[in-house]
């Protein structure tokens, strides 16, 4: 209701984004992305990244499927479900990328974000102004990964923007409950994201919440990344005694 009524004080567009089951189409979040951001975008949500075990093996070909995927995505402007529908009619994929397909399977199945013609678009939001309310999930596995690639495809498209075109739009977003947005291009993008005129507040629990990371990235990195990207901090109601003790130190 704030941001509504914010947007509605300033004359600026408000958009409601519900990602949960039955919630009608609204955005291709694939719109005017390039090959290489998609690729970017598979690499958040689904984790392809190695983690030094047997099952590299297979990441490797996940990594491969996305690649081609991306390029699919970039060249015929699709959605993830249109994609998703021609990766997985050719017996090859099938064969060689089972798991990217599977993983691929369950975005499709996010109606919200697998419009042909949105409701609007990301980054006319973010040159034009504007809010966006996001009703994601933390139980929702598919939902999960949505929300992830919507917080990647944001600073993707905030960072890209021009500096020597002049003073940018502030892009402000806030990631309640932050150990269900984190992924690597996140933590990787949230210094240069902030040279690029973009906000980010993370709000969680205690650093303990931080350490329930996705199984491709180390949970003491996780932390540290974020404690040296948020040089400001506002703590209240704290009851994990590690991170009160952190705090005192500090």
């Amino acid at each position: 209701h704030a941001l509504r009524s914010a947007c509605q004080e300033h004359g600026a567009a408000y958009h409601y984004l519900r990602l949960l089951p039955e919630s009608p189409h609204q955005i291709n979040l694939l719109a005017g992305a390039r090959a290489w951001e998609i690729e970017e975008l598979f690499h958040a949500a689904l984790g392809l990244s190695d983690t030094g075990a047997g099952s590299d093996f297979f990441r490797v070909k996940d990594r491969h499927a996305a690649r081609k995927a991306a390029e699919l995505a970039a060249r015929e402007q699709l959605t993830l479900a249109q994609v998703y529908q021609q990766m997985s009619a050719k017996k090859y994929w099938q064969k060689e990328s089972p798991g990217f397909l599977g993983k691929l399977a369950e975005l499709a199945q996010v109606d919200a974000i697998n419009a042909n013609r949105g409701a609007f678009n990301l980054a006319d939001i973010i040159a034009h102004g504007g809010g966006v309310y996001i009703v994601g999930s933390m139980t929702l596995q598919a939902v999960k990964r949505a929300q992830q690639m919507i917080f990647v495809r944001i600073q993707q498209i905030a960072t890209a923007r021009d500096r020597m075109l002049g003073k940018q739009r502030t892009v402000c977003v806030i990631a309640d409950e932050a150990k269900y947005h984190i992924s690597r291009p996140v933590l990787q993008g949230l210094g240069a994201s902030r040279d690029k005129g973009m906000r980010v507040i993370l709000a969680f629990q205690s650093f303990q919440d931080l350490k329930d990371c996705p199984d491709d990235m180390n949970p003491e990195m996780v932390t540290g990344a974020i404690i040296e990207n948020t040089p400001c901090k506002l703590v209240y109601r704290l009851e994990d005694p590690e991170t009160a003790d952190w705090l005192a130190k500090k």
